[in-house]
């Protein structure tokens, strides 16, 4: 059975709650007075029940009572029978830190009255005075000035060094924060983590407990512009926590966008992060080009730390509309646009980020959308970056999906794999070819044939056969179906026909060889064919190989012949 009182708050500063696991630790008296039954509080007083008895959370009957004016009477009759106004309860608050919480002011002024501390502290050195500025009753404000009266320390701080002041305004309490202001509590005394109430007035995002705190210290650039240890300003706290009007409200201030938090990153890349577009663009139509420029490119300081790509901040989000918006801007240079990010030792473009790291987006019809919008943009096609370190093209990102992440029905890579080469990415890299016949993708070898200027599936059999006798080879199990399609494609087999001086001693090798001798027979006359045009026409441009599909492709022939000499039939 849960505590009834229980009020499931969402304030980290309340009194702790435990459930009530074992009933028969209440003591009589606590029931008496949930039950509202005064008559039966005092007839157990008189028989003796004991005034000071704790339950499982260590709250005494006094701890029960005080939680609401209506109880008054009883509490009266408590101390009257000996109530110990200062029992506090595993976590050490005493009956006023329960007062205070929870606003009851009559009570509150009978225990103050009554000589009870009201600076006590608990284990978190909370004290009635933190614990009144979470209140949000309509005595909030009475409860506060009755407690600063009777002594209260107004600038008492938590063990992360927080003043009553952080607690008001993290709650968004309006009241508290006006009270406590006014009593002159300083709002630039800064918490365990350095930041001040402005700080948290900026992370709770009421614009009215901003406007107060802001009224109390003027709107001064100084403040504005505050940053924390970690160098995170009062802007980056607002687009962190998506409050927009927060975000408005300090631009119109004079807030600096330029600003760079300890790792490099603007304002700007937190709002890129967001997954919110309304927020990027009020922040990047605020933020100078030459600031984005400076952080956001691969030669700025600690870039081979840290993230600078927008568009990959935008991407792990799953935010379209964020990528949209920053591939529309006009101002923002080739360099900021094609920003990668450093994964481990390798780079990876915006396209690879996509297909290999942003799980925020399904593999499906969802990436295969946000991948041609980003390729929309020529330069992220194959975007070149002078960094003397690997990169990862979209070409090789999608070979490389499918192998970690090809789903058991409807693979898209092959869709991937389509529209890059579509949009003009060079097939011709030998490390492409490569992966696709180390993981078997024997529908991604068929789209790099059809868009490869120089290789055939001769040189991919040649390939294959010598990557299997290496001795350091690692099995996949696809290898004797990938020799299966290259032999089928290929006219001239003698590589695959010489004897290896060694017989096979490994299990998947023998079955190699012994698929490569089912295979002896003629090539088909069709096959034949399209090797023996291909070869000629390789030998035509063989002083700019780059010309050769573009030769294929603008042969006198009807386009199902053309097709076919392009390896479009596979």
């Amino acid at each position: 059975m849960e505590d009834d009182d229980s009020e499931g708050e969402s304030c980290d500063y309340r009194c702790i709650d435990f459930d009530w696991r074992n009933l028969d630790s209440a003591p009589r008296l606590s029931w008496a007075i949930r039950a509202g039954d005064i008559d039966s509080l005092r007839k157990l007083i008189d028989e003796g029940a004991s005034i000071n008895a704790a339950d499982n959370r260590g709250w005494t009957p006094l701890h029960e009572a005080v939680k609401d004016d209506e109880n008054y009477e009883m509490v009266e009759e408590l101390i009257r029978a000996g109530a110990y106004l200062e029992h506090k309860t595993v976590v050490g608050e005493t009956p006023l830190f329960f007062a205070a919480r929870y606003g009851s002011l009559n009570i509150l002024d009978l225990l103050i009255r009554e000589g009870a501390a009201v600076n006590c502290h608990n284990l978190k050195s909370y004290t009635p005075l933190h614990m009144a500025a979470c209140c949000k009753n309509s005595t909030c404000e009475a409860v506060l000035l009755k407690l600063l009266a009777a002594g209260a320390k107004i600038d008492a701080l938590d063990v992360e060094n927080r003043s009553a002041l952080h607690f008001a305004v993290e709650e968004n309490n309006i009241p508290a924060t006006r009270v406590l202001l006014e009593a002159g509590l300083d709002p630039m005394v800064v918490d365990f983590f350095g930041r001040n109430v402005v700080v948290s007035a900026c992370m709770a995002g009421n614009i009215e407990v901003l406007e107060l705190v802001l009224g109390k210290l003027g709107h001064k650039l100084n403040i504005i512009n505050y940053q924390s240890r970690d160098g995170w300003t009062l802007l980056m706290e607002a687009v962190q926590f998506k409050h927009i009007e927060i975000v408005k409200l300090l631009i119109r201030y004079g807030a600096d966008t330029s600003l760079q938090e300890g790792r490099g990153l603007l304002a700007l890349h937190i709002a890129a992060h967001t997954g919110r577009a309304d927020i990027l663009k009020v922040v990047l139509d605020n933020t100078p080009v030459k600031a984005i420029e400076a952080s956001s490119v691969l030669s700025s300081p600690r870039s081979a730390l840290h993230t600078r790509s927008l568009l990959a901040l935008a991407i792990d989000k799953n935010s379209y509309d964020s990528v949209e918006l920053i591939l529309s801007r006009k101002d923002l240079i080739s360099d900021v646009i094609t920003c990668p990010v450093k994964m481990g030792n390798v780079l990876v473009s915006p396209a690879s980020f996509l297909l290999m790291y942003a799980d925020a987006v399904p593999h499906g019809e969802e990436k295969l959308k946000m991948l041609e919008l980003l390729l929309t943009k020529p330069e992220l096609i194959e975007p070149k970056y002078t960094k003397t370190v690997d990169v990862i093209d979209p070409i090789e990102a999608a070979i490389s999906v499918h192998v970690r992440n090809h789903p058991q029905q409807g693979c898209y890579c092959c869709k991937y794999l389509s529209l890059i080469l579509a949009k003009g990415a060079s097939a011709d890299g030998p490390h492409l070819f490569q992966a696709a016949l180390k993981s078997g993708f024997t529908s991604g070898i068929s789209l790099l044939l059809s868009h490869s200027n120089t290789h055939e599936p001769e040189h991919l059999l040649k390939t294959m056969w010598a990557d299997v006798h290496k001795n350091d080879r690692s099995w996949n199990g696809t290898e004797s179906n990938t020799f299966a399609y290259l032999m089928d494609l290929s006219t001239d087999h003698s590589v695959t026909f010489e004897t290896h001086r060694q017989e096979p001693t490994d299990q998947t090798l023998d079955k190699v060889c012994r698929l490569i001798k089912s295979k002896r027979r003629p090539a088909s006359l069709k096959r034949l064919a399209r090797s023996s045009f291909r070869s000629y026409l390789h030998k035509e441009t063989e002083s700019k190989p780059s010309d050769f599909l573009s030769t294929v492709r603008h042969i006198d022939a009807p386009k199902s012949v053309v097709g076919f000499l392009m390896y479009n039939d596979i």
